[in-house]
């Protein structure tokens, strides 16, 4: 369940914020996403009831692990992809696909979750969102008049490039200590050296860890021209990669049944960083002077909303 406090998203004006991610998840019907059940309002609360994801994210699963072996990423890569897939032929571009976004169910599969800044495609998409080091070139360049770049749902292919890159070696490819190195630049300046890199740098590849396969796949989809981008023309081309036909004939006919058999089963105890390292977000004392008018909770009106296919299967329960 996620909750959003009214008082809090008022403070941060971010109340389009919070619709662009009810209307998004209404959309979404797939294994391969973390999906909506239900969305409802409190006097103080937003609330949002997703699929329960008990596992942890794949970020904490490669701190704990340092990497994934091959196999284990082709299969964490493939859902990654699908889920992509999904949201793509619905009209979304995702904008913030890294490992802390992909979460682990109790049985380790996969999804992708947090849609808060997934948008329907259009031709005018500019600005960078999502996270520095995950997000395509053309999100951060302009052209020569000063505009900033238009974009489409290419940029999440570059995203995917540095989220099966850091699968394999442990770190994402332009958030790793070359860049420094690269850039000139020193740790003080690491927002610069990083935009830098992904604008320029060409990935390093650690032969101990990388493949032929595995280093065509994510040259090409870490290719900064966006037309030239594997995925440019649509999923498929992703999907009949080479590194992907690796896990055999029915690789991907297991995967879209949601029948492939996940490499490892997550730890039920301990499957998240400590609260040290996450912070706390339960304090919302100093939003309580914030004054709620009228005005205010009118913005939530239709807020509410039942997946279809939870009403049925509630409906069908009670037979």
């Amino acid at each position: 369940m996620k909750v959003m406090n009214k008082r809090r998203v008022k403070a941060h004006q971010s109340e389009k914020l919070c619709w662009n991610e009810r209307r998004i998840l209404s959309l979404v019907h797939s294994p391969f996403v973390v999906c909506l059940k239900y969305a409802f309002t409190s006097k103080e609360d937003l609330f949002l009831i997703l699929d329960l994801m008990r596992g942890g994210d794949l970020a904490f699963h490669l701190d704990k692990r340092g990497r994934f072996t091959m196999d284990e990423a082709r299969y964490f890569a493939s859902r990654t992809l699908l889920g992509l897939k999904h949201l793509h032929q619905n009209g979304i571009v995702y904008r913030d696909l890294k490992p802390d976004n992909i979460l682990m169910d109790e049985q380790g599969k996969t999804r992708l979750s947090d849609l808060g800044l997934a948008c329907k495609a259009s031709p005018g998409l500019v600005g960078a969102y999502g996270t520095r080091g995950y997000w395509a070139p053309e999100m951060l360049l302009k052209d020569a008049r000063g505009h900033r770049i238009r974009y489409s749902q290419t940029v999440d292919w570059f995203s995917f490039g540095c989220v099966v890159y850091e699968m394999i070696v442990g770190y994402s490819p332009f958030r790793a200590d070359c860049i420094y190195a690269w850039s000139g630049l020193g740790k003080k300046e690491k927002h610069k050296a990083i935009d830098l890199a992904v604008v320029g740098m060409d990935p390093e590849f650690d032969r101990r860890y990388f493949d032929e396969d595995s280093i065509d796949l994510c040259r090409r989809l870490l290719e900064k021209d966006p037309r030239k981008r594997l995925g440019a023309r649509g999923g498929e081309d992703v999907m009949a990669h080479p590194w992907f036909r690796r896990g055999g004939a029915s690789h991907w006919d297991t995967h879209m049944a949601d029948s492939m058999p996940p490499p490892f089963l997550p730890n039920q105890d301990i499957n998240a960083a400590s609260q040290s390292v996450i912070g706390s977000f339960s304090d919302e004392s100093q939003y309580r002077k914030m004054k709620m008018e009228d005005a205010d909770h009118e913005v939530y009106a239709g807020w509410d909303w039942v997946c279809p296919r939870a009403g049925l299967r509630a409906r069908r329960d009670r037979l």
